[in-house]
């Protein structure tokens, strides 16, 4: 899974761009896309559990990988979806609100995460109902984001405020003092919640106890300033580019894509990882 990356690139290209989700606003963009077709692809489960639907371009993106496989889809609210697959089954609720014991193919199936939920109790859940494969879409650096990551797990940072990022944090006067009295309440139920954490070694040391394989994924092209303004370095570091001008005229379907200034390739380190 760790070689030839851009081997399905040429023919997901025209994948992408025939969505049915023409604006995918608050939604993945290419390079999560890509990599999410990329790790259906190569790991070939029989069921896919999709948390986190929103307009439903990932639901489109799984079909396309895996034709023949079973899909259920789950969101809190489904209230922004635009494609709704006729071979999934749609569920109102949380990942962790279901009975998964009567699912066939556990043992096959691959969870997806896109629900920026905290990422130390879904490994617990992924666990407890015995799947073994999962992608987590949010994995926020130190410092970023609004739930508990792995980057935050591994780093022992933990995850101190609802909001890390800047750009979400609330603006108002009335809107911080609401959120101020938020975490308090928070901290005060530290031990009967899962927004808040604070900093550990713990946490990383239960993760190693239990996954024996991460892969966090590359962009497949990025902008040279991160999805939250800044460098992309120190908590920001990623694995290079798998294209540069070494090597886009390999790939001409992708270098026209490029020249399309409505391609988004926002990147936030998605990650596969298997548990023992």
């Amino acid at each position: 899974m760790e070689k030839n990356q851009l081997k399905y690139l040429e023919d997901f290209v025209q994948i992408y761009q025939d969505s049915p989700i023409e604006n995918n606003a608050g939604g993945m963009s290419f390079n999560h896309s890509y990599f999410t077709y990329f790790i259906l692809k190569e790991v070939s489960p029989k069921l896919v559990i999709e948390s986190g639907v929103w307009k439903g371009h990932s639901t489109y993106l799984i079909e396309k990988a895996l034709p023949d496989c079973e899909i259920i889809c789950l969101d809190i609210n489904f209230d922004k979806l635009i494609y709704k697959s006729k071979k999934a089954k749609y569920f109102e609720t949380d990942f962790k609100d279901i009975d998964w014991s009567s699912v066939n193919n556990v043992d096959k199936s691959i969870c997806f995460f896109d629900d920026h939920q905290n990422s130390l109790e879904r490994l617990k859940e992924m666990k407890w109902w015995g799947f073994k494969k999962g992608i987590f879409e949010d994995n926020f650096p130190v410092g970023e984001g609004d739930s508990y990551s792995l980057k935050q797990i591994i780093n022992h940072s933990g995850h101190p405020n609802i909001q890390l990022s800047k750009k979400y944090l609330p603006k108002t006067r009335k809107a911080k003092k609401e959120r101020l009295l938020q975490e308090k309440v928070l901290n005060e139920f530290y031990f009967r919640q899962n927004m808040i954490v604070r900093p550990n070694l713990i946490d990383n040391a239960g993760l190693n106890l239990n996954v024996k394989k991460l892969i966090e994924f590359p962009a497949v092209f990025s902008d040279e300033i991160s999805y939250w303004g800044e460098q992309w370095s120190g908590n920001y570091e990623k694995l290079n580019d798998l294209i540069s001008e070494d090597n886009i005229d390999d790939y001409p379907k992708f270098k026209s894509l490029m020249e399309n200034k409505d391609i988004r390739f926002d990147y936030g380190f998605i990650t596969y990882l298997e548990m023992k």
